[in-house]
């Protein structure tokens, strides 16, 4: 089911998770903000965009490894 708002508070799981993550999930969320910016960009260099992407996923990839039980899509 969706855990998103207005669906209780979360586990005591998911709370740590999300505590332990609000760095990672803010880095995360700035670099999509810098990917979509060089997206726009008509003079952005592939190679650049593809190493926002890879940064992206590799933010994702710690982020999912520490997610104890679906708590964070």
């Amino acid at each position: 089911g969706y855990r998103g708002y207005g669906q209780g508070a979360p586990t005591e799981a998911c709370q740590k998770f999300l505590d332990e993550t609000a760095g990672l999930r803010k880095e995360l969320h700035n670099k999509r903000y810098e990917y979509f910016e060089a997206m726009r960009n008509p003079n952005a260099k592939p190679e650049d965009i593809a190493k926002e992407e890879k940064q992206i996923h590799d933010l994702q990839v710690k982020i999912y490894a520490k997610n104890p039980q679906g708590c964070w899509y």
